[in-house]
């Protein structure tokens, strides 16, 4: 049921993958009990649906339980990489759905954890830790403080332009540096 929820998803058949993924987490929660770190999984798929169909407060909901689930294994398992990358994601989608209601507090305080966790598992001088970057950036810069969000576009750029030199990745943190200063 789980495949099929995120086949929905690509689809945009966002009704149908929420049903989906229930009917995997309510599968799986027989299986394995409702504090497996594999409901993860379905919890995350069911929250970017509802994110997808508008309704924000269900995917917060869903967002948190597979937060807790990928919290509670990366406690346990301080070295996993895989768990790292679990909860950033879990983080990032908190995030973007309190942003998308309008709830900013504590949202900086997810993408730090986030960025974190990326620098982490992949080090500093890395695509995910730039876009985590870029990521603090919008947040501070829709909070209204563009210094920081300049701060953080720049060590983006920075980290971009070593990996990229001449790539899309650099025109869009560039983009967002322009966007910034002229809105100052």
């Amino acid at each position: 049921m789980e495949n099929i929820g995120h086949e929905n998803l690509e689809l945009r058949e966002y009704s149908k993958a929420i049903e989906s993924f229930c009917l995997a987490i309510k599968a799986r929660e027989k299986i394995v009990g409702t504090d497996d770190v594999s409901l993860s999984i379905p919890y995350q798929g069911q929250g970017d649906a509802y994110f997808n169909s508008g309704e924000i407060d269900k995917s917060i909901t869903c967002y948190k339980k597979a937060l807790y689930l990928r919290r509670t294994y990366l406690e346990n398992n301080k070295e996993s990489k895989v768990a790292m990358t679990q909860v950033a994601k879990s983080l990032c989608s908190l995030a973007m759905a309190l942003e998308e209601k309008g709830d900013n507090d504590g949202i900086l305080e997810l993408l730090f954890e986030a960025m974190h966790l990326s620098i982490t598992e992949v080090g500093l001088k890395h695509r995910k830790t730039a876009d985590m970057m870029e990521r603090i950036g919008i947040a501070y810069f829709n909070n209204g403080n563009p210094k920081k969000a300049l701060i953080n576009f720049d060590k983006a750029l920075e980290i971009k332009r070593e990996l990229f030199n001449c790539h899309i990745e650099v025109s869009n943190t560039l983009s967002w540096i322009g966007r910034i200063k002229f809105t100052k």
